[in-house]
């Protein structure tokens, strides 16, 4: 087997997946087909957090990378989302332990910038709705025909996945990625760039 392969464009790819299936579920609610806009809305909402994560990912792995000579254990482990523990023979052991989405984002943003985030505010709670929405989702039960899933619904979703990131940026004082445009700079630059 080669050597690990990182790619870091992964988020910025998920990112514009998120942003052309919503323009592809929006198109199909036009045109009446429902079936096929919310195959499209669904793709969204799932692309949409996978960026989410992969960039909360990337950037706690980096940091935890960068700074492991200065980082105690439990910093590099919630950082790398592990967990060192012992195991029945008294050994010392490194698990994977997964923690709730945001949880780790408010510990990467306290200990990135210093300050809590926000969680009265707007942003936060938008990201919270579109976060249960992709949960419902993500873990489906029944009753199934009882949902609803619109591209405006999706649309908030990456709106404030993107948000979440923006603020990041604002509290390091720091730009975010130029790849991180907002939706309809994103979709008006497809619209310009398409062949009429």
């Amino acid at each position: 087997m080669g050597e690990p392969y990182d790619d870091f464009t992964l988020p910025a790819a998920l990112y514009y997946d998120s942003i052309s299936h919503y323009e592809q579920a929006s198109i199909h609610q036009e045109n009446g087909d429902q079936v096929a806009a919310e195959r499209y809305s669904r793709s969204a909402l799932l692309a949409a957090f996978g960026f989410f994560e992969a960039q909360l990912n990337q950037i706690a792995f980096a940091y935890a990378a960068a700074h492991r000579d200065r980082l105690g254990q439990i910093e590099t482990d919630v950082l790398e989302e592990k967990e060192t523990a012992l195991d029945d023979q008294g050994r010392i052991v490194r698990k994977d332990k997964f923690y709730r989405t945001e949880s780790r984002f408010s510990f990467l943003v306290l200990f990135l910038s210093g300050q809590d985030f926000n969680r009265g505010g707007e942003t936060w709670q938008r990201f919270c709705e579109s976060r249960e929405l992709r949960d419902i989702w993500t873990h489906p039960k029944p009753p199934f025909y009882t949902w609803s899933l619109t591209p405006e619904k999706v649309r908030t979703a990456i709106v404030s996945v993107r948000e979440m990131f923006i603020s990041l940026s604002a509290m390091m004082r720091c730009e975010p990625p130029l790849w991180l445009r907002p939706i309809d700079e994103v979709l008006d630059g497809v619209k310009r760039d398409s062949p009429q």
